[in-house]
Parts: C-alpha cells; sequence; structure tokens
C-alpha cells in the first residue's frame, strides 16, 4: 500500500472500529487463585568480590556476593570453578566482609640461577598436587571466615560462615547469627559500613548515621580448639563474637576502616571513622587494648578535613605505616604520622584524564574500588602496593617505600575493558610465581560488571591486559521479548507468502537488551545449562560425518590427533597442539603410521592396552605404539555397514551389508598384535534385517552387544569367544520411524562402581530418545525395562557415552551426550527413590570468549579424548565439537547445576526496547547512541568545549546471526520527515530515526487492513527534550518494513505524527486503529477509507490523572498500567472511551497481562508487589476491581510476557508448554503460575511447614511468619514461595518424601501455641484431608499420601522451565 496520502482529520467516525465479542470467560464472582511465584534464571549483579578460604587452607576460593546469595568459586590460575551457591538467607545481604588468618606470603629470599628454577618447579608441582584435593580427612575450620549483614524488614543480623566437607564429602555450612540493633529510620540501621582489624582481633559494624558497634572477636585458633573434635565440628560451640560495646557518633558516617599498628604493636587496635557534620568533614580515631576490655577504647581527637575536599570514595589503610590515603573525584590525601599530635595530610591530583568510553557521562569517571595484592612477607616489610580501580575500567597500581612516603610510584596498567562498581579484586596465587616485584612477574584481577560483563583478567609488567574468562552479566535489563525464529527462506515478490505459523520450529527463545555504552551495549539470547568454553576453533570441511580422538601416532605427548571423515573426502587426520597453538593435517604416510585416509572411517579409538583402532568399510587396522607393530585385516568380499570399539578389552563389533555381525578381541602374542575371530573363529551372527547400530559394553566381565535394526527392534546379545553370539532379549519400538540410530549405556549411580545400576539410553530417528534400565541378576538373567521416552526434535538422535563422567579405568560412565538437531544436552539420573524422575537433562552451549555472539547450530559431530587412556593432563577429558563447519576444542563445565549462558549480540549504544518481527522474522532494537561534539561559543569567543548529544537509533538483527558494522562507522542513513525515500538497511547497520535529545518509549509491530491490503509497519512512539525550559513533545513514526534478500531490510518512513506531550505508550486496536497515551490524554485514531484515500480519524479523547506506561487491548477492552493508579480499563462504545474499573488500590504501575480465562490482569508495580486484579462482567459502581491476591517480590518487575520457553523435553503432556515470566531490573527472571484454591491450600500447608524448617530455611526457620500452619485465603496470602518448595526437593534429595515426613511427625511448639495444631497427629490428619480433596489420590495411593504430594510436585508443580 502507498499510504502517503493518508491525512489526518479530527471528524470522529463511529462503526469504524471493531465490536468484537468480550473474549474473557467471566462470571458473577471471581474465582479464587493462588500464584506460584518462583525465580527461573537469579539476577547477575554480584556486589562484592573476596577472595577468601572459606573451605579449607588449600582451597583457594573466592566468593561473589550477591543482593541475596553468594557464590562459592575455586580459583585454579587462569579460571574459576563453580563450587557451591547459597541462596537460602531469605534476607538482603547489606555488606560482608572476610575475617581470619589469610595465607602467609612466601618468605624465602629471592633465589638464583639453577636453584631459582628447581625452586618454581618444586612450588609449581606442590602447588598442583595441593588444588587437586577435594576431601581431606575430617572436618575442619578453615582459615577464614565470612562475616554478612543480613537485613529483613524485622530483623537485622550479623551472620558468621564457613564451608567444610561432612562425611558423605558433600559440602555444608556451619554458621552462627548475631543480632543487630534494630532501628526503624533506615539510616540508623546498622550494616551500612564494616570494617575488619587487620589481624582479625575486633569488627566494627557501622549505620549510616548516629552510631556503630565494635566487637571483639575470638582468635582463630581458639575458634578451632573449640569447635574441632574428633566426632566432628561441634556446631554449637562456634561463636567468634567474645565482646561488644554501641559506640554514638553525631554525624553522617561516610568510611570507616582499621588502621595497621606497629608490628611490634600485639595488642594496639586503631579505628579510623571519616563522618560529617553539616559542611564539615572530621576524621576521629578510637584506640584501644585487644587484652583489655572494649571499656578502654578511648577517643583521639576529631581532625578537620580541609573545606575544599570532597565526600571520600575510598578510604586505603597503608600497611607499613599507620596511616591512610583518602581517594576522592579528582584527588588523592594522604595521612601519616597518626600516632603523633602532628597529622601529616600530603594530596595530589588525579592525572589519568583518558576516559574509556566518552559521552557516557558529563562528568569523569569516579574510581569505585580498590584491591590490594599479595607479596612476598620480607618484601612487605618495606613496601606497599595496592590497584585502584575507576568505574570506566581504567586501573592504576600504586607503590610506596616506607622511607619514601608521601612519594609514591604510579603506574597506569591499562584496563579491564568493562565498567566496574565495587566488585573487584587481586587474587592470590598462593604466592607462587616468577620472583620479581616481590613474587611475582604479574597480578590476577577480577572484576565483575556493572552494566557490562565481568572479567579475570591478567596484569604483567609492560604488557598489555590479557583477558582470562568472562563473567556474564545481563543487568540491568531493560527489555525482553520471546521469538520463535522460523526458517529464513528470503523474499520472494512473486511466491505466494507462507503464513508464520506454517515456518516456525522449535520452542520460543528469549531474548533481552542490556548494557551502556557503544562498548558494552547488547542484546543478549538467554539460555539455561552447561557451558561448553571453546579453547580454539578452527574451520573443517563441511559434510563430516564423524570424529574421533586418538593420541598422536607419531607418539609424540604435547600433540593430540582428531581423525575425520566424510563420503567425499574419506577420511582427514589432523595434528592439533595441545596448547591450542596451531593445527596441520597429516599427509606424510610415515606420520599416519598406518592410519587408512583413502576410505571412509566407521570407528576409531584408543583403548586401555594402548592400542589405536580404525575400522574402515573395508578393513580394521591396529597399531601399538609402545610396541611398534601394527595390524591389518581386510574385507574382500563384504562391505562394512557399521562398527564399535570397546576399549577396556580392545573389542571390535561389526556389521557388514551382508546384513551379518563379526564380534573381534585384540591381544598380543608374541610381540604380534592378534584378533581374535582370525585365531580363534566362530560363526557371525545374521540378523534378519539390516543393522541401524551397533554398541559393545562389558559388563561385570560379560560382554554385551546392542544392535538396532531398521526393521524396529533393539537386539540385546551376550557374546564371548567361546559362545559367539546369544540373543537374551529384544525390544520393539511401536512408533513411527522409531529406528534405533545410536546407543549409550551409562551408570544409574556412581556410589556402587562393583555393581552400578544401569541404564541404556537409545537415540531414534524420530527425534526421541527412549531409556531403559538395564540389570543383571545375580543368576546372570538379564533386565531391560523401558521407562520413558522423550522427544528432542524431528531428525535422528545421537547419543553417546560421556567419558568425562567415567570415575576410573574399566568404569561405567555416569552421563550421556545427546545431540539433536540444533539440541544439545548431556544427560545424567540424580539419586531418587523414583526411577520416573531420575533423568536429568541439561542444555550444553557452545561459548568463546572471543566470540560473544556465537549461534550453536546444528552439531554435526561431537567426540572425546578419554582422561583413562589419554596420559596427557591439557589434552584429556576436552570436548570436541564440529559446529557450522568449525572444529571447536572446549572444556565442558563439570557442575551438575543449571547456569544462565548468554550469548551477547553487540549493540553501538544503550539497547532500551527489543521486539521479534514475525513480518521480518528478525530482531527489532532501539538504542540510544552517543556522540561527542565540539563547539565555539561565538558570544564568548572562548576555546571550544564539547556537548555530549544523544541520538535515538534502530537496527535489525538476525537473531541466528552475530554480524554488527564497526560501532564506529556513522550510521547508515537518518529519517526525520514522511519524504524520505525508502532504505535498504543491512541487518546490524543502525539508522538514526531523530534528532538529538529524543528518546524512543515504545516499539510494536502493525499489521493494518485498509481498502482489503494489509501493510508491515512499525510503529515507534517517542518523547523529546526541549531547551529552554519548555515541556517535552512526542511523535509516533510509522514506517513500513519490508525483506528483500535474508540479509536486507527495506524501511521506508510513512509517517511522523507530532505531538505537544511525549507519547508513552501505545499499541493497535482492531485492525486499523491506534491507541496512545500523549502525555495524560488517552487517544484513539483509525486509518480508514474516505472516498478511496486511506486518512487517518481521530475519536474522542480521554483525560487520566496519571501517564499511561504500558497499553494492551482484547477488543472492545483496553487495558493501561498507569503511574499511579495500577490498572484502568476502558471500553470502546459508539467511539467513546468508557471507564470501565481500576484499582482500589492506586498502586504505581509498570505492567500487566491479560488472563483471559480466569478473568484476571496480572499487574506489576514499583512497590514490589505482583497483583491479581479479577474483571467482573459489569464495571461495579465504585468502579473498582477486586483484588484477588497480592505477591511480594524481591524486586519490581518491569515487564510480563506469557511464551512457550520450554524446551521439547521439558514439555510434559499433562502441563501447558507455555509460561508466564517477567523480569526485574536487576536481570532476574520469574516464573508465575496460577493455582486453583484447593491447590493452593494443599501449597501454601507445604511452604508454612518449610519455614519452620532448619534444614529449609535455616537463617530464618527461628522466627517464621505469625500465621497459622493451616491456610487461610486472603489476598495477601494467596502467593506460594516456589522457591522454598523447590528446595523441600533439593535438599531432601535423594528421599524428599522422608524430609516432608518428619515436618509433618514434628511435634508442635509449645512456645507457639495458636500457629500450630494441639498435636503432631491432628496436623497430619489435616494434611491428608488436604492432599484428598486437591490430588483425589487412589485408594492404592492412599497408603503414601507423602509420596503422591512429593510426585505431584516434582512433575507438575516444579518442573525444570528453562
Amino acid at each position: 500500500m502507498d499510504v502517503d496520502g493518508v491525512q489526518a482529520t479530527s471528524v470522529p467516525a463511529a462503526g469504524h472500529l471493531s465490536g468484537a465479542s468480550n473474549a474473557f470467560d467471566r462470571g458473577s464472582t471471581p474465582r479464587m487463585s493462588g500464584v506460584l511465584v518462583r525465580t527461573v534464571i537469579p539476577s547477575p549483579l554480584v556486589r562484592w568480590i573476596i577472595p577468601a578460604r572459606i573451605r579449607h587452607k588449600n582451597k583457594n576460593d573466592v566468593i561473589f556476593v550477591s543482593d541475596r546469595s553468594i557464590e562459592v568459586k575455586e580459583y585454579l590460575g587462569d579460571s574459576f570453578r563453580e563450587v557451591v551457591t547459597k541462596d537460602d538467607f531469605d534476607s538482603t545481604i547489606r555488606a560482608a566482609r572476610a575475617i581470619g588468618n589469610p595465607p602467609i606470603p612466601l618468605t624465602a629470599k629471592k633465589p638464583s640461577g639453577l636453584d631459582a628454577i628447581i625452586k618454581e618447579e618444586e612450588v609449581d608441582d606442590a602447588s598442583a598436587d595441593l588444588m587437586e584435593l577435594d576431601v581431606f580427612g575430617g572436618p575442619e575450620v578453615p582459615p577464614q571466615v565470612l562475616v554478612l549483614v543480613l537485613e529483613s524488614s524485622s530483623m537485622d543480623k550479623l551472620l558468621f560462615l564457613f564451608a567444610y566437607y561432612d562425611l558423605s564429602h558433600q559440602i555444608r555450612f556451619l554458621s552462627f547469627e548475631h543480632p543487630l540493633l534494630y532501628h526503624k529510620r533506615y539510616a540508623e540501621r546498622l550494616g551500612k559500613h564494616v570494617a575488619v582489624d587487620p589481624r582479625s582481633r575486633a569488627m566494627a559494624v557501622a549505620a549510616a548515621s548516629g552510631s556503630f558497634v565494635v566487637y571483639t572477636l575470638k582468635p582463630m585458633a581458639q575458634l578451632r580448639e573449640e569447635v574441632e573434635s574428633p566426632a566432628g565440628l561441634l556446631k554449637d560451640k562456634f561463636v567468634p563474637v567474645e565482646s561488644e560495646r554501641i559506640m554514638k557518633l553525631d554525624g553522617i558516617i561516610l568510611k570507616m576502616e582499621f588502621l595497621h599498628p606497629r608490628r611490634e604493636d600485639e595488642y594496639h587496635v586503631i579505628l579510623l571513622v571519616v563522618f560529617s557534620v553539616g559542611e564539615r568533614m572530621k576524621l576521629r580515631f578510637y584506640e584501644w587494648d585487644y587484652s583489655k576490655d572494649l571499656q578502654s577504647i578511648k577517643t583521639v581527637g576529631d581532625f578537620l578535613v580541609g573545606p575544599n575536599k570532597q565526600c571520600p570514595l575510598l578510604l586505603i589503610p597503608f600497611t607499613i605505616i599507620t596511616g591512610f590515603i583518602l581517594v576522592s573525584e579528582d584527588s588523592i590525601a594522604i595521612y601519616h604520622n597518626i600516632q603523633t599530635e602532628n597529622l601529616k595530610q600530603d594530596g595530589l591530583k588525579h592525572d589519568c584524564k583518558d576516559i574509556k568510553e566518552p559521552g557516557s557521562s558529563r562528568k569523569l569517571p569516579l574510581f569505585t574500588s580498590w584491591a590490594r595484592p599479595t607479596r612476598r612477607e620480607d618484601w612487605n616489610l618495606d613496601n606497599d602496593a595496592f590497584y585502584l580501580c575507576r568505574e570506566d575500567g581504567t586501573v592504576r597500581f600504586l607503590e610506596f617505600y616506607r622511607g619514601s612516603i608521601p612519594l609514591l610510584t604510579k603506574n597506569e596498567v591499562g584496563g579491564v575493558s568493562i565498567n566496574v562498581d565495587t566488585a573487584f579484586a587481586v587474587l592470590d596465587d598462593d604466592g607462587i610465581g616468577k620472583y620479581h616485584m616481590g613474587g611475582r612477574s604479574y597480578d590476577m584481577l577480577v572484576a565483575a560488571g556493572d552494566m557490562s560483563n565481568g572479567i579475570l583478567v591478567r596484569f604483567e609488567a609492560r604488557k598489555r591486559p590479557e583477558p582470562h574468562q568472562s563473567i556474564p552479566n545481563w543487568a540491568p535489563m531493560t527489555d525482553f521479548c520471546t521469538a520463535r525464529v522460523a526458517l529464513d527462506m528470503g523474499y520472494d515478490a512473486s511466491r505466494p507468502s507462507i503464513p508464520y505459523e506454517s515456518q516456525i520450529h522449535g520452542h520460543e527463545r528469549l531474548f533481552g537488551c542490556f548494557g551502556r555504552g557503544k562498548d558494552h551495549g547488547a542484546l543478549g539470547e538467554i539460555q539455561m545449562g552447561v557451558e561448553a568454553s571453546s579453547r580454539i576453533n578452527f574451520e573443517v570441511n563441511s559434510g563430516i560425518t564423524g570424529m574421533w580422538i586418538l593420541p598422536d601416532v607419531s607418539g609424540s605427548s604435547s600433540s593430540t590427533c582428531v581423525l575425520m571423515t566424510d563420503p567425499e573426502d574419506m577420511t582427514t587426520l589432523l595434528r592439533i597442539q595441545n596448547d591450542g597453538s596451531s593445527a596441520e593435517e597429516i599427509v606424510d604416510l610415515e606420520d599416519l603410521c598406518g592410519i587408512d585416509v583413502d576410505s571412509v572411517t566407521l570407528a576409531a579409538g584408543s583403548t586401555l592396552a594402548n592400542l589405536v583402532i580404525q575400522i574402515t568399510k573395508r578393513s580394521i587396522r591396529a597399531l601399538s605404539p609402545t610396541l611398534g607393530c601394527r595390524f591389518i585385516h581386510t574385507f574382500e568380499t563384504v562391505t562394512v555397514k557399521l562398527a564399535h570399539i570397546e576399549g577396556q578389552s580392545s573389542a571390535v563389533l561389526v556389521a557388514t551389508d551382508n546384513n551379518f555381525l563379526h564380534y573381534g578381541e585384540f591381544f598380543i602374542r608374541d610381540r604380534e598384535m592378534v584378533l581374535s575371530w582370525e585365531d580363534d573363529p566362530f560363526s557371525p551372527f545374521s540378523l534378519s534385517s539390516e543393522a541401524s547400530c551397533v554398541y559393545l559394553v562389558k559388563v561385570e566381565q560379560r560382554m554385551f552387544a546392542f544392535v538396532g535394526t531398521t526393521d524396529g527392534q533393539l537386539h540385546v546379545f551376550s557374546v564371548d569367544r567361546k559362545m559367539g553370539f546369544v540373543l537374551i532379549l529384544t525390544h520393539r519400538f511401536h512408533d513411527d520411524f522409531a529406528i534405533c540410530d545410536s546407543i549409550a549405556v551409562i551408570a544409574r549411580d556412581t556410589e556402587n562402581i562393583t555393581k552400578p545400576l544401569m541404564a541404556v539410553v537409545c537415540g531414534l530417528r524420530n527425534g526421541s530418545i527412549h531409556n531403559f534400565f538395564f540389570d543383571v541378576t545375580l543368576d546372570h538373567n538379564v533386565m531391560l525395562e523401558l521407562t520413558e521416552f522423550l522427544s528432542l526434535g524431528n531428525t535422528t538422535v545421537t547419543v553417546r557415552s560421556d567419558v568425562s563422567s567415567c570415575s576410573g579405568p574399566g568404569h561405567l560412565c555416569s552421563r550421556a551426550l545427546v545431540s539433536c538437531a540444533e539440541n544439545f544436552c548431556r544427560l545424567y539420573y540424580q539419586p531418587s527413590r523414583w526411577a520416573s524422575y531420575q533423568t536429568v537433562i541439561q542444555n550444553i552451549w557452545l561459548s568463546a570468549l572471543d566470540q560473544p555472539g556465537l549461534r550453536q547450530s546444528s552439531i554435526m559431530c561431537i567426540a572425546q579424548s578419554d582422561p583413562w587412556v589419554f596420559d596427557r593432563e591439557s589434552a584429556s577429558g576436552l570436548l570436541f565439537i564440529i559446529n557450522d563447519s568449525r572444529l571447536h576444542l572446549t572444556e565442558l563445565d563439570e557442575g551438575l547445576r543449571s547456569s544462565p549462558i548468554v550469548r551477547k549480540l553487540p549493540v553501538p549504544g544503550t539497547p532500551t526496547r527489543i521486539l521479534f518481527s514475525r513480518l521480518i522474522n528478525k530482531l527489532v532494537v532501539t538504542f540510544t547512541t552517543t556522540r561527542v561534539r565540539e563547539f565555539q561559543d561565538i558570544q564568548s569567543r572562548g576555546p571550544s568545549r564539547q556537548r555530549r548529544l544523544l541520538y535515538p537509533t534502530l537496527m535489525f538483527l538476525d537473531p541466528n546471526g552475530s554480524h554488527m558494522q564497526d560501532p564506529d562507522e556513522p550510521p547508515h542513513g537518518t529519517v526525520y520527515s514522511s519524504t524520505s525515500e525508502p532504505h535498504e538497511l543491512p541487518l546490524g547497520v543502525p539508522m538514526n530515526i531523530g534528532p538529538s535529545g529524543m528518546k524512543i518509549l515504545g516499539l510494536i509491530e502493525w499489521r493494518p487492513s485498509v481498502l482489503g491490503k494489509e501493510f508491515p509497519l512499525l510503529v515507534v512512539n517517542t518523547s523529546r527534550a526541549r531547551k529552554g525550559g519548555r515541556a517535552d513533545s512526542g511523535s509516533i513514526q510509522i514506517y513500513h518494513i519490508a525483506k528483500t534478500t535474508p540479509n536486507i531490510v527495506v524501511i521506508e518512513l510513512k509517517h511522523n505524527i507530532s505531538f505537544a506531550k511525549p507519547v508513552y505508550s501505545l499499541a493497535n486496536y482492531g485492525a486499523s486503529s491506534l491507541v496512545f497515551c500523549s502525555g495524560t490524554t488517552l487517544c484513539l485514531r483509525t486509518m480508514t477509507d474516505v472516498d478511496g484515500v486511506p486518512r487517518w480519524v481521530s475519536m474522542p479523547s480521554y483525560e487520566l490523572n496519571t501517564r499511561a506506561l504500558y497499553i494492551s487491548v482484547r477488543e472492545p477492552y483496553i487495558y493501561l498500567s498507569t503511574a499511579s493508579h495500577s490498572v484502568m480499563v476502558f471500553k470502546v462504545e459508539d467511539a467513546l472511551l468508557i471507564p470501565q474499573i481500576s484499582d482500589a488500590s492506586g498502586r504505581p504501575g509498570l505492567h500487566h497481562l491479560l488472563i483471559p480465562s480466569r478473568s484476571l490482569i496480572l499487574a506489576t508495580n514499583k512497590e514490589k508487589t505482583l497483583v491479581g486484579l479479577w474483571q467482573p462482567p459489569e464495571p461495579p459502581l465504585d468502579k473498582s476491581s477486586r483484588t484477588v491476591f497480592e505477591a511480594i517480590l524481591p524486586g519490581s518487575i518491569r515487564k510480563l510476557c506469557e511464551g512457550a520457553i520450554k524446551p521439547p523435553w521439558l514439555t510434559i503432556p499433562e502441563t501447558s508448554p507455555r509460561v508466564i515470566i517477567g523480569s526485574s531490573l536487576d536481570g532476574s527472571f520469574y516464573q508465575f503460575e496460577l493455582i486453583d484454591e484447593d491447590t493452593w491450600r494443599l501449597l501454601r500447608f507445604i511452604q508454612h511447614m518449610a519455614e519452620r524448617n532448619a534444614t529449609i530455611c535455616p537463617h530464618t526457620y527461628a522466627e517464621p511468619p505469625m500465621t497459622h500452619i493451616e491456610p487461610r485465603p486472603s489476598e495477601k496470602c494467596m502467593d506460594i514461595k516456589g522457591d522454598l518448595l523447590y528446595r523441600l526437593l533439593d535438599r531432601g534429595s535423594p528421599d524428599t518424601a522422608a524430609l516432608l515426613r518428619d515436618m509433618l511427625e514434628k511435634e508442635p511448639d509449645p512456645g507457639r501455641r495458636g500457629y500450630d495444631f494441639d498435636t503432631r497427629e491432628a496436623r497430619q490428619q489435616r494434611f491428608f484431608e488436604i492432599v484428598d480433596i486437591a490430588l483425589e489420590p487412589t485408594s492404592l495411593q492412599k497408603q503414601d499420601r507423602v509420596k503422591v504430594v512429593v510426585d505431584f510436585l516434582r512433575r507438575e508443580i516444579l518442573p525444570p522451565v528453562l
């Protein structure tokens, strides 16, 4: 359509608006509903990074502290390994520090010559041995303890905790809670500042103003003596606090820190408090003798800081003298001679003016954090050094010498290439490294990003910083969307358009926009699973059908061989250096060592006997690098179709084209290799149909052969050299195309190594996997029982054992790797009492540090190097993946817990809105770009100044691509007026859509129908700041979009409608109308046909009390989320906007989602709640909506969305594939599920019991909510804490029912009468009555209702979402 002729008119045109019937199925009264709230993706924000050995003295742990959780990671020298996450505080973490004795650096003097080399090698070996240890005998108190300040609405407390290994080798936490004095005024609540004495003798906790508390701490040696015992840790004896004293202070406390006394002053403690009174800043010192009580604290005067001194950003104590540094916005002040009356102060200005990202702010970046590196003890006697980090990532290194203070050595050592806040640390390498500059020639710095990713980076003298690992961060999340990406077939005007629903495949994917500035702005695809981090990658031939990892056939220990095969180029052999420095194809016949590269390889591998075996269509080849002998067996009359190698026994199984099976074992005789079927042949087995896959496995010294056939059968044979093939059993698959193409046998448990429970995982051609339980009984009978089948896609499924999960030579692997088209997963079994819920499937996502936008496409091949065959630490256990014709050498995360993995698509600005366009199958993102321009003030004729200009920008991106134009290039074009010509905009190229000062507030896709035609349009609503104090204006821009090629989008501005006030929100109404809010006016405009000419027709507007931030439509109703009235509903009737209902509570609204099946409106607001509002059939007299439920959340939900984001194997037939999710600004995602009253009553009953259980709520169980265990319906208590129920399942594993029974059988607390039943029998009886009503169990199930409830929680209430 050519809509250039559309004209605006104010003539009302009743009848042109659709009068669709009410889509809500509403009754006369609201249905009682509850809501289950569950965290799907936790926030990635990290507030502090604290290196502290809170597990063991030999475990180099780093604690990442978030708002409500801590994550313990082990530092391995160049990367982190996840250890454990603790998220059961049920409170906000306000501050965190570590107490105890940090590791002592090396004290040896610097050696020289050969002694230095030997010393380094000895230290490195010792360190490696220590880092490999996982369990250290009995539990013990570690060198350091973590201290957290927890705050809640009712009380604040100090929490001291450390981790230890229990007797079952599981990590546990031991903690001690100390209450803090509670104040109603937040400024007077303790916990704003926490300081720890350098020798951990004392600690201080301060409020923002008014007071602080000083604590005397017990020495760590005394704690160990009191807590450790031969029987284990005495938990009741862990009391780190010895005494305390409250100190009053009249003023606002700005900084607080303990200073270092002289080394000979064993008991001297000095506390510095920086505070302000009015506009004056003061320093106050508190001193006391540690050997005496806290009543000996004395104040050593107040020192006034000069009036020109700015508010301090950082307070850094010296270690070599009793002094400190105050870092402010533009200077550094050095204070020394503290212990004399002549306090000296020296200052210097900051000299690093370069800004990493100009234009991000009008001011220079601030220094936000500091960290002190580890150095040798002898160097520390006279030297001090620390790193300063600025918010733009600039890092400075300051070094002091005892005799030269206040002089210092300053070095700007580079930057960490991210935005940094308070999470910054220098990591300890146990003092091991090259003897240079006090211990080693480099430092490892870690920083968590602020509106950018975090990073682990190596700083070495006179070298550029070297990044080692990225720490993902997708906060703040400004917007998100779900996308079901269709197959991109390009655009052809002559071809009929294919409906979107006919093109889609797979589940919906989750995209969000986050980051700030041209260096860190990004779109991200948020995925859950385990990460396969690519070390190196390089291009290989397309069409690879098989890949195997072999030791270097030349015998080199510094390289590995990769054998690849494809139908056309036969076989290729690559030699890859273990450090990833190079890869080369082996073509020299001498280097091949008997490997056949002229045939298609069907199987290859290394065995425990150090044999390298290759099976091709025509031969079986083997070589022994140790003996130097080779073996070749040639098939003269038949062709091998399938083959498998069993490495434990050096056995082979082949299927030939005449449907025969052959089995043989290699062994050495007289230093020559012999294949058993040549030496002692037996008759091969004849199959009734063609084999589709073959697999060998050795179980309890018996060899079993699994053979799938093209007639949909699975045969299990027992096979040996004497009896040959003995058919044990046969299973038939009954689905269409149910042909088994691959098999893996894995262990279901890892505890019983001699006789593990086994599972057979079969990958079928129809895209499903079938799981069997496999067992060999004591009387040698074999059992094969089908337990479940799961759908992964529409193409064949490939399964293989995950050799990295093998616990030892000859043992079964405990995990399997599964691939099906783009789905790549890890499958294993979790200990449980119920077999039907043991299977765990986790996505595996490929990532690369240098390719943040790497898209995992169809996995062509996967292979692994067996750690029990490869005696090469750098190559064993690596996962080799061919993805999109590139071979990746990856390290697979060994953690069993899925974590968020973000694939980033860079955006050259700060993103604001994201939309997936179904019309063109692309992502649309709007963002703000910043330009800094020089301008000359003509009137003053002074020097030129800089002006920061912000431009609204739009860009299209391919969801499956990663291309983006160079951010330094100018935008592709500018579109301001309706006369602009069509632009051919390549994907990834930004385009300005307005002048500076304009902000994009909303973005929708619209397909109106005018004159019998539909037109693909993109509609943008904006606001624009105007100079001279004038009110902001706004506009609606309407673009016509079309896709000419897969990488080109044609965009043309059709309308640019200006308004006197900002257009805060808009939505399409019906086939040809737009409803929007300009200022506080709700407007409706229709595009209609007037005498054959399309025209805009304005309807009567409605004046609101406040602006509408979000609009949705379900004809004839219009729903608004307003800034002060939560939700308002209007009805379009006779071209008028008629108010229907609104939220009576007047909450500051943010977003909403319609639930027509329950006549509910889910609404979010700035008060951190989610409310369910009922829409009655007819508006009541007071026009107010009844609140069905109100759930209190950790943060405000900025957007709600419903999408089918579950992967196919997580979609259970009894549950809907669509879920309601919401995002918070901190990057967290929540799932909201509506439940009926009976289910709510059952879950709330369990929740109330869990809140009183020390295992599930270890830090709040003593003070649970003042409610009765049996729930009573009320809008304030209709929410269910899904995270709490998940803890019940997680911490009760493998027998969750036992934990639930303990909760039911617990005797009532006499001190809490009125909140529990009189007897436990009464509690159990009422619980079972609620179970019978909610779940309606059968008579058989009633024999164990607790098991039925746990089954219900796992299957229907808390299944995985992503």
